[in-house]
């Protein structure tokens, strides 16, 4: 909670790959997340690999079936 509090965290996915064979997707890339510090500073830039698979359930949305994710590079 207090990490919560003391930053804001921006996160995006960067897809590298996206594959659809009826119900089920497959998509590779980068998990970014933004940490800025709340009461100004310098913000921190975390990356990780991510391999998801999703599933489109009766409804009609994809939701998450199984996910891996491995850290990748930092900036320098």
């Amino acid at each position: 909670r207090a990490a919560i509090e003391r930053f804001r965290i921006d996160p995006s996915f960067e897809a590298e790959e996206c594959l659809l064979s009826g119900d089920l997707a497959v998509a590779r890339g980068w998990d970014v997340q933004a940490i800025e510090p709340r009461e100004g500073g310098e913000t921190l830039t975390q990356r990780q690999r991510v391999f998801l698979v999703l599933r489109r359930e009766q409804d009609g949305r994809w939701r998450y079936a199984r996910g891996m994710s491995q850290p990748g590079p930092q900036p320098a």
